[in-house]
């Protein structure tokens, strides 16, 4: 048996078995995320790219405890009926499929930030996971800063000025303001 966060033991049916979906970049720190959790089994990693699918399976299998699948395809880990979550490390622009279609699949989901982007694919998203009754999850964490609520706090006090036109593209903001 492992031993969950809380030093409770847990037998191996109660472990999460996780793919995780794109493991480059911040995929691969999700990866070894993760991997570190004893109440976690990484069943598959997938890639499209096989020199990093080979590396990570390798890097992953060297801790001992794990064992994953390399699969270059994602529906693989999606259609597997063991794997309990997917976590999403895969580029922007594949958080709407691959999210769709893993709850459409039974799947929970960690998917990296943004979710999506553009409105429509925010609200396919939403709509499968209402549908799917799973638990989804978007790993916006730095949103939850003290800053964010001071500066939307400091917005809304009016103290800026009258906001007469917001532009925002691929994480840059402008904001101009009224003299």
């Amino acid at each position: 048996p492992q031993v969950c966060a809380s030093g409770q033991r847990l037998p191996a049916s109660e472990r999460v078995r996780l793919a995780v979906i794109g493991v480059n970049g911040r995929g691969n720190n999700l990866l070894r995320t993760f991997a570190s959790k004893k109440e976690v089994e990484i069943a598959s990693i997938c890639d499209v790219d096989s020199r990093v699918l080979n590396r990570r399976v390798s890097e992953t299998k060297q801790g001992g405890r794990h064992n994953p699948a390399g699969l270059g395809d994602f529906r693989k880990a999606i259609d597997d009926k063991s794997i309990d979550a997917i976590v999403l490390g895969t580029p922007d622009h594949w958080h709407c499929l691959n999210l769709v279609d893993a709850l459409s699949a039974d799947k929970h989901i960690y998917c990296e930030k943004p979710i999506s982007n553009s409105i429509e694919e925010a609200d396919l998203m939403l709509k499968a996971s209402v549908k799917s009754k799973k638990c989804v999850q978007v790993g916006q964490w730095q949103r939850s800063g003290g800053q964010y609520k001071e500066a939307m706090n400091y917005l809304w006090s009016g103290n800026i000025g009258k906001v007469r036109l917001v532009k925002v593209w691929a994480y840059i903001c402008l904001l101009y303001t009224s003299p």
